[in-house]
C-alpha cells in the first residue's frame, strides 16, 4: 500500500509514502542522460533525460519505484492488486513491461503534454524482468505542474484518467476514489455552525471540528481522502524548505505505523521510507521508519553526462548523540 500526492507553490513538489512488509533493495539512484537503456522490445536510444528517484537495481538496470526528470516530470507505480491486468505483445504502439514504463517515459518526454499521444498507444506486457522476480500488480501516477494523470492496465488495455485530486493510494480504481470522494464534500477547515440547534448559537468545545468524518483508518480509500484533505488545505508556504517540510508532515498524516496493520503473509505493513521530489530544482528528499533524519541528494549536482548509474544506499539509523549519552550508565 503506498500514497502520492502533488503540492505546487513556486515550485511542485511531489511526496510519496512506500508502504510494504519488506525492504526490496531499494537504493537512492541518479540515471544519467548517457546510460545505455536496454529496452525489451522498443527502440533503443542513446542520449535521454536525466532522472532521479528510488529504485532496486538488478543487473545493472534501475527498477524505479518513482522518479522525476530534469524538466519536473515525475512518475510513480502503486500496488494495484487484482486489477492490474498485463497483456501480450503485438498490434501498433510501443510494448514495454511495467518496469520499463516510468523511465521509459521518464527518460523521453519533458510534459504530460508531449507524453499524452504515446500514452494512447502504449501496450503493457505480461513480462517479468526475470523468471524470479514476478511483476508486480501496479498502476500509475503520472504528474507535472500543470497536469496529473493515472494510468490503469486493465483487461482492456491501459485507462488513462485525468487526476483533478493530484493523489493516488492504492485499490479500487480510480474512478471509484473519485465517487468517494464525494461523500466527503462537507469537511471543512473552520468550525461549522450547527442545523440541529436553530434557537441557540452553541460555542464550539474545540477547534477541528470542520474535518470531524475524515477517515483516519489505513485502508487506501481512506488515505484517498485524507492525504487529499491535507493537500488541498495545505497553506502556501513562504520558502521551498518550509514546503518539503509540509510535505513531509502531510506524509506523515497516512503513514503506516509498524504494529497497526498486518499482511495476509504475517508480516507488519510499514512505511518503509517517505520521499519529497522538488522537481522543479530536481532534489530529492527522504525518509525511513527507522532513521527520520530527512536526507537530500541534488540532481544536477551530479555528473549527469555520464554512461554510469549513480547509486546511493540509505542510511541506516543511528541513535542520536543526546540518547547516547543520556544512557550511558545505566543499568540494563
Amino acid at each position: 500500500m503506498c500514497t502520492f500526492f502533488t503540492l505546487a507553490s513556486d515550485d511542485f513538489f511531489v511526496g510519496r509514502n512506500m508502504d510494504i512488509e519488506c525492504s526490496f533493495g531499494e537504493q537512492l539512484v541518479v540515471t544519467p542522460r548517457n546510460y545505455p537503456w536496454s529496452w525489451r522490445y522498443a527502440e533503443q536510444g542513446e542520449s535521454h533525460y536525466a532522472l532521479i528517484g528510488m529504485a532496486t537495481v538488478m543487473d545493472g538496470m534501475p527498477l524505479y519505484a518513482e522518479a522525476a526528470n530534469e524538466y519536473g516530470l515525475t512518475m510513480a507505480g502503486l500496488n494495484f492488486p487484482e486489477n492490474a491486468t498485463y497483456g501480450d505483445r503485438g498490434g501498433d504502439g510501443v510494448s514495454l513491461t511495467p518496469f520499463e514504463l516510468i523511465p521509459y517515459i521518464l527518460t523521453r518526454f519533458r510534459n504530460i503534454h508531449e507524453a499524452e499521444g504515446f500514452l494512447k498507444s502504449c501496450h503493457l506486457i505480461n513480462e517479468p524482468f526475470k523468471e524470479e522476480v514476478p511483476l508486480a500488480p501496479l498502476h500509475f501516477i503520472l504528474a507535472d505542474k500543470e497536469q496529473c494523470l493515472v494510468l490503469e492496465p486493465r483487461t482492456d488495455g491501459l485507462h488513462i484518467y485525468d487526476n483533478p485530486t493530484g493523489v493516488l493510494t492504492n485499490n479500487p480504481p480510480f474512478p471509484h476514489h473519485l465517487v468517494n470522494i464525494e461523500n466527503y464534500a462537507n469537511l471543512q477547515v473552520m468550525n461549522p455552525s450547527s442545523t440541529l440547534l436553530r434557537s441557540t448559537a452553541p460555542t464550539p468545545y474545540g477547534q477541528g471540528l470542520g474535518s470531524v468524518g475524515l477517515p483516519g483508518d489505513a485502508s487506501p480509500m481512506s488515505r484517498f481522502v485524507r492525504a487529499a484533505f491535507y493537500k488541498n488545505t495545505s497553506a502556501a508556504l513562504e520558502n521551498r524548505d518550509k514546503n518539503m517540510m509540509q510535505v513531509f508532515h502531510i506524509l506523515d498524516a497516512v503513514k503506516m505505523l509498524k504494529g497497526s496493520v498486518m499482511t495476509p503473509t504475517h508480516q507488519w505493513d510499514i512505511t518503509t521510507y517517505s520521499a519529497c521530489i522538488n522537481a522543479t530544482k530536481g532534489i530529492y528528499y527522504f525518509k525511513t521508519y527507522e532513521n527520520p533524519q530527512i536526507y537530500q541528494c541534488d540532481l544536477f549536482a551530479e555528473n549527469l553526462d555520464g554512461r554510469e548509474l549513480i547509486a546511493y544506499d540509505l542510511p541506516a539509523f543511528k541513535e542520536p548523540e543526546s540518547l547516547q549519552k543520556s544512557m550511558k550508565g545505566k543499568p540494563d
